[in-house]
């Protein structure tokens, strides 16, 4: 991910998508996600009115100018296109306030039934997921697909992005790397700090 500041805006890049500050201009953009009910049933808030678009954008603006600024909320849109499809957010606490958060949440949690079994994910008994158990304890899985990445006998490879080749039967590898024992071993103390076991 590639990180970029100037004087008036902030972006981060990635390979397929573009987050950078909110502007005036975006309030037709965000109202076609955010006031659709069929999205909004994967947002925080929504569906929402012209109205209610146009101040959330608004306070998006503000923030922009508060110093010290603790809160970032960035526009999500398509590389290639620019099209706006979303929003996402990162808050900033004061020294000790993001722990002490954290801290509580997780008491909230457990009181509610929520067990942690990882550093941040929580489940009622019986629904934890399996899946990053795999990475996390560095068990050898197997990935099929394009873009697909496996890790077996202390070797990890990758496919390329090709869903034509590989619908052909190209199994086209994007990388591969044999992993010796030490560094192994330091993965496995570095991934496990993620499980509460």
């Amino acid at each position: 991910m590639n990180f970029e500041i100037s004087f008036d805006f902030i972006i981060f890049e990635t390979e397929r998508l573009l987050l950078r500050e909110f502007n005036a201009d975006d309030v037709d953009a965000v109202y076609a996600y955010a006031g659709d009910a069929e999205n909004t049933i994967y947002m925080d808030w929504g569906p929402a009115s012209r109205e209610e678009v146009r101040n959330f954008v608004q306070s998006r603006l503000a923030q922009q100018i508060t110093e010290p600024r603790r809160i970032f909320d960035f526009a999500v849109c398509i590389k290639t296109t620019g099209r706006l499809i979303g929003s996402m957010g990162l808050f900033l606490g004061d020294d000790g306030q993001q722990a002490d958060i954290y801290l509580y949440a997780v008491a909230y949690l457990a009181q509610l039934g929520y067990g942690q079994y990882e550093i941040s994910n929580f489940a009622k008994d019986g629904f934890a997921s399996r899946h990053n158990l795999k990475y996390w304890t560095l068990g050898e899985y197997a990935g099929f697909g394009p873009g697909a990445h496996s890790d077996f006998g202390n070797v990890r490879y990758g496919y390329v992005r090709d869903l034509e080749g590989y619908i052909r039967g190209e199994l086209v590898l994007s990388e591969t790397e044999s992993v010796p024992p030490p560094e192994r071993d330091m993965e496995y103390i570095m991934l496990t700090l993620r499980t509460t076991a």
